[in-house]
């Protein structure tokens, strides 16, 4: 049996981060959330539910809305006014376009994934044709008073379902009419009732969620209420309906996640929604709910991501945690790099005390779960932060932990690190890489190397460089249109640093 020691790092301090939205694409059975950073991470949920990948934020932009439009095209909307399409092979954002009518909250794509259609906060409906290349404006809908902060499309791609404060309105997608105005009541006369979410059955029934935390399902075809529920006691945020529309799933600021299925009453023929199991699996509000081949995705600012299946009872709780790499360990030096959002911390690890190990021919003797204590406690070396506090994309750190490389979407930073006289030297290193952004980097196990990896416009582009003390020289590149390699998501070096 090998005998290792395990250092117990408590000082690696990640600040959660809330998660406000979800998107799922069927097809290729990936989830899309975002973060209240506005951070991007794509999930692939086929198998065992795994970070594929992430899209670095930035505090300037909004993200209120997440929306697949496609197999591999994924849109945002946020308060900025804008529509953005992302490049899921660089990693960032593509094109912008803007909408009429101020801040956007909402997104929704018809059936045929040919419209995309915006509400937006001072009352607009923009739609929106789906182009090869990107998003041609098509039309706006009649004024409403107030904000839209919900929308959907119907079943036939001919309806739009909108919410706002006290109304719910069915719109011809067409025409760019409404056609029914339905009003939700009121708790209290003096405060607005506002519809949070929405969601729409395969009967085309609309089902609502609002502020008094009552659950609605409403006949678009005759604007009618058709029945109502009392299922929370504050905000309903978000609702999923299950895939073969039999079970609604409910949450919000009370954090239940509460359940109603359709059940057929044998004395009248007709259908009806009736409460089922309760799954209590968040400790603040929930954001975001999504089913997904039978599995339920929820979401909100404790910025766990959970999954969760009842028969047979299942949960299971992803951190959040930074896409890898977020920890790196340079054993020359006995240091660990620690990554946050937009700044890296670099500790010299503790000494452990030995002292109470019996020695046996020159060697200690390890006693099986043995504590060790703490020598000399761990040293904050370093904290590096971005311009402008950026989001760190990438990074690398040589083992002796004497250079160290950052990238953010903008830049990329180069520094030489060394401790002169119990005194931390932080330098810049004048070395100019050719590059203003880098998505991979590492450095090689001997400290001789660092490879770059870019995934640009469908090209993959490695580049290799070369350390001689503190200059960096290109030594060798290639690209996929010579090899002919896909997206490069991971890299390692072996060993003996020689491939």
């Amino acid at each position: 049996m090998t005998v290792c020691k395990i250092h117990h790092v408590k000082f690696y301090n990640l600040a959660p981060r809330a998660i406000t939205c979800f998107s799922y694409e069927k097809e290729s059975k990936k989830l899309a959330l975002s973060r209240n950073d506005n951070t991007i991470e794509i999930w692939n949920i086929c198998q065992t539910a795994f970070l594929e990948g992430s899209i670095a934020g930035t505090a300037r932009n909004s993200i209120e809305s997440l929306l697949w439009i496609g197999r591999h095209r994924l849109i945002s909307t946020g308060l900025l006014g804008f529509i953005t399409e992302y490049d899921l092979i660089s990693a960032k954002a593509k094109y912008s376009t803007a909408v009429t009518g101020g801040a956007a909250w909402c997104l929704d794509v018809n059936p045929l994934r040919t419209r995309i259609a915006v509400g937006t906060e001072d009352g607009y409906v923009n739609t929106f044709t789906i182009t090869q290349d990107g998003l041609l404006y098509e039309k706006i809908f009649d004024k409403q008073k107030g904000r839209i902060l919900c929308l959907k499309w119907d079943n036939t791609g001919d309806m739009i379902f909108t919410g706002s404060n006290d109304t719910v309105r069915v719109w011809n997608a067409n025409s760019g009419h409404a056609i029914y105005k339905m009003m939700t009541g009121r708790k209290q006369i003096k405060n607005e009732t506002i519809v949070w979410c929405l969601g729409v059955t395969n009967e085309n029934n609309l089902i609502s969620g609002d502020s008094r935390g009552v659950l609605s399902v409403w006949d678009s075809a005759t604007g009618t209420l058709i029945e109502s529920h009392e299922s929370h006691t504050a905000d309903i945020l978000c609702l999923a309906v299950a895939e073969d529309s039999n079970v609604i799933y409910i949450a919000g600021i009370d954090p239940v996640i509460r359940s109603f299925s359709k059940v057929l009453l044998k004395s009248s023929g007709r259908s009806q929604w009736v409460k089922g199991i309760e799954r209590r699996l968040h400790i603040h509000d929930v954001r975001a709910l999504v089913e997904a081949d039978g599995k339920l995705y929820s979401a909100g600012v404790d910025g766990y991501l959970a999954q969760s299946s009842y028969p047979p009872k299942n949960l299971v709780k992803y951190p959040p945690l930074l896409a890898n790499p977020c920890v790196s360990l340079c054993t020359k030096s006995r240091s660990i790099l620690l990554r946050y959002p937009n700044y890296l911390e670099l500790w010299r690890l503790g000494l452990l005390n030995t002292a109470d190990s019996t020695a046996k021919n020159g060697h200690i003797n390890e006693k099986s779960g043995m504590i060790y204590q703490l020598e000399e406690e761990p040293i904050k070396l370093l904290e590096l932060r971005t311009k402008k506090n950026e989001a760190i994309i990438s990074y690398a750190i040589s083992k002796d932990s004497k250079m160290i490389i950052y990238s953010t979407d903008t830049h990329v930073r180069v520094f030489n690190f060394d401790i002169v006289e119990g005194e931390a030297m932080l330098t810049k290193n004048e070395t100019q890489l050719g590059l203003e952004r880098i998505q991979m980097m590492k450095f090689s196990p001997n400290d001789k190397f660092l490879v770059t990896i870019n995934n640009e416009n469908g090209v993959t582009e490695m580049k290799l460089f070369e350390i001689d003390k503190t200059i960096l020289r290109p030594k060798y590149s290639f690209n996929s249109e010579k090899h002919k390699l896909k997206c490069i998501g991971l890299v390692c070096f072996s060993s003996d640093s020689k491939m």
